[in-house]
């Protein structure tokens, strides 16, 4: 259907590109094409917080809240994936030779490239049910962290390493383009440990174990009700004047 419209004009070229790869010649089909408006309301916010446990957690202004994704179906499959590469490896150095290193490596190559498409395509996923919540509920802003040096990733290689952060805010900004929606990036200084109703901070009232935040400010309207650690964090990007960068 695209290449139709391009044929008939409704669509246009965008640097496109020829490669030919293993005796096959491939169209790099790039387009441009005119955005369908949806009638988005701009005032309407997603505030999307990113985690581990909990890949989206996202709150509305319009009170809706909830999570897309888990921590299982993210990381169970691409940690047994680590483990099935550091097997393999081990079990290279008993290898016979006789093609020399690319024979011995290609199964290795193999499964690295099966766990680099699948945390790519999850993050596809994920970007997607959030873009397409917005979209079917006219929500014009996705308000998210600014994840750059932010403490969350800073010094931490396990969560670097098996969590995309970085990949999946891309997706998130690439397909909220495409329909229009306005992406803010906020400082995330301290979200996790303010109260998402009096604005106090305390890392004693943040317990990671249980994923609970407990105010222990005994004048707010939530003293000692717990709310999901996420769930906490999101409503403070929705609801605190966070200094944008």
């Amino acid at each position: 259907i695209i290449v139709d419209r391009v044929i008939s004009g409704e669509y246009k070229f965008s640097d496109s590109e020829i490669q030919i790869a293993d005796n096959k010649i491939f169209l790099l089909l790039t387009t441009r094409f005119p955005k369908t408006k949806l009638g988005l309301d701009y005032d309407k916010i997603a505030a999307t917080n990113l985690g581990m446990n909990c890949p989206i957690f996202l709150t509305t202004n319009t009170g809706e809240a909830m999570a897309i994704g888990s921590k299982e179906e993210f990381w169970q499959v691409r940690t047994q994936l680590q483990a099935r590469y550091k097997r393999l490896q081990e079990a290279l150095a008993n290898a016979r030779g006789g093609h020399g290193r690319t024979r011995k490596l290609k199964a290795l190559e193999h499964l690295r490239d099966v766990e680099r498409n699948f945390a790519k395509t999850y993050n596809h996923k994920l970007s997607k049910q959030l873009v397409m919540f917005c979209v079917n509920n006219g929500i014009g802003t996705i308000r998210t962290e600014n994840l750059l040096g932010s403490a969350k990733t800073m010094n931490q290689p396990v969560i670097l390493r098996n969590w995309s952060y970085y990949e999946l805010q891309s997706q998130i900004e690439y397909k909220a383009k495409m329909y229009n929606i306005v992406v803010e990036k906020v400082n995330p200084e301290n979200i996790t440990q303010k109260c998402n109703c009096c604005g106090k901070i305390s890392r004693a009232a943040v317990n990671f174990k249980d994923r609970t935040y407990v105010c222990d400010n005994r004048e707010c309207a939530k003293f000692e009700r717990p709310v999901n650690i996420d769930e906490n964090a999101s409503l403070n990007l929705l609801n605190t004047e966070l200094k944008k960068d």
